[in-house]
């Protein structure tokens, strides 16, 4: 049960990163007063913070999850 709750949680990390890529192009192309780029920028920059958060913990888990059984 836990294994499918991981595996679940990196495919939504995986769907989080790619919805935040397809928004991002989107405000580039929608250029609402010239901000569009910009706009782009932090939805990348947000993104790619949270996801990368979110990969760092999932790797500790894995690293005390192979400490506890050894």
């Amino acid at each position: 049960m836990i294994k499918f709750i991981v595996d679940f949680y990196r495919s939504m990390i995986g769907l989080a990163f790619v919805l935040g890529a397809v928004l991002a192009v989107v405000a580039f192309f929608i250029n609402a007063g010239g901000q569009g780029p910009l706009a782009a920028l932090v939805i990348l920059a947000a993104t790619g913070l949270a996801t990368g958060l979110s990969a760092v913990l999932i790797s500790i888990n894995d690293h005390l999850a192979a400490m506890r059984n050894k």
